[in-house]
């Protein structure tokens, strides 16, 4: 996007530059030839040359403007802006309901919205990994309250899983909804499981819509302000080889998130993060460095921007790394993703020898 401002304002000052002598040279004798009247026409054809030149330099000036007003802004937002103060914006002991809590992005969030005073509700499939994340949340801030909620996403097309989460859940003052849950699978489409298919869309997409659903008309009642963030992903942003289930997804959390704050804004504060490289067990990366980050930076990354943006990248090298990314060329992107394949399939051959 943002190349195509450097492109419009160098297109119209080479426009501006040759408008001059096109009109007052090929176009000039055209124009005699078929009126006869080059008195006329040296009259007339300079000053609409001069306009043109004013008019195409006029809109490659502003382009160039706004391309540095964006910059500008971005080194703003990212470095000089404070965080709004959100417990009293969604309210002092209300609670924080964050799918996928056992471990990545999602512990993260249940971390520091602990450590902000709210109270957390974690949501994941296996008892165990939610108990450590919960001991984990008291350490981070003793006095908030903690619930534990097992329920595997997997199964949330089907009714029975809604009314027990509902059941679960249906006590709570929910201020804020992190949509966090997901899976991922780098693998060649021809040779998916289908059965997986089935798993990524219900995880990554129909637990974004339904748990959104469920708990919005409890936000849109509250007296105060309320918050759903959904985990997006760089990888929403292009479709990617090898990634195509789980590029498609993370488009859609995005879109959809950007389309409901069109409809809530007035009460809810809807964020769509389109996180880069995290250390998780989903991502397999094991060291922070460069655009890796550890859980906790991408989440506070995140929550800094919370009531300010509708979109974001969270933290300053994540913004950095999206950008990157954007104006990556296509034959470079792919080449990253065939080695990226490649070195699974190595490491799967190695271990089943």
């Amino acid at each position: 996007m943002h190349r195509g401002y450097y492109i419009l304002a160098c297109i119209c000052i080479v426009i501006s530059l040759a408008v001059t002598p096109y009109f007052t040279n090929s176009t000039i004798e055209l124009l005699f030839y078929l009126s006869g009247n080059f008195d006329w026409i040296v009259s007339v054809v300079p000053s609409t040359s001069l306009l043109l030149t004013a008019l195409f330099t006029l809109i490659g000036f502003l382009s160039a403007l706004q391309f540095v007003f964006r910059q500008a802004r971005f080194v703003y937002t990212q470095y000089f802006r404070r965080r709004k103060d959100l417990l009293i914006r969604y309210g002092k002991g209300s609670w924080v309901v964050v799918t996928g809590a056992s471990d990545g992005i999602g512990l993260g969030f249940s971390v520091e919205f602990a450590r902000l005073g709210f109270n957390i509700c974690l949501i994941s499939r296996t008892r165990s990994k939610l108990e450590s994340a919960e001991a984990e949340v008291k350490r981070a801030n003793a006095a908030v309250q903690t619930r534990v909620v097992v329920a595997d996403f997997r199964s949330c097309s089907e009714q029975p899983f809604w009314d027990e989460l509902a059941r679960q859940i249906s006590d709570l003052d929910v201020s804020v909804l992190v949509n966090n849950v997901g899976i991922n699978r780098t693998e060649r489409f021809d040779t998916i499981d289908p059965a997986f298919l089935l798993d990524i869309v219900s995880v990554n997409c129909t637990s974004q819509l339904l748990i959104s659903r469920l708990l919005i008309h409890g936000m849109l009642k509250r007296p105060l302000r309320s918050a759903i963030i959904s985990i997006s992903s760089v990888a929403g942003l292009r479709p990617l080889l090898y990634l195509s289930p789980y590029s498609a997804t993370k488009a859609f959390n995005d879109f959809f998130s950007r389309a409901l704050q069109l409809e809530v804004r007035d009460k809810i504060d809807v964020l769509s993060l389109r996180a880069g490289y995290v250390v998780s067990n989903m991502s397999q990366l094991k060291e922070t460095g460069g655009f890796v980050l550890d859980r906790y930076e991408c989440a506070r990354g995140c929550i800094e921007k919370l009531g300010f943006v509708t979109e974001t990248y969270g933290h300053v090298a994540h913004a950095v790394y999206g950008r990157s990314f954007i104006a990556l060329p296509d034959y470079t992107l792919m080449q990253q993703r065939k080695r990226r394949l490649q070195e699974k399939e190595a490491v799967n051959t190695k271990g089943a020898t």
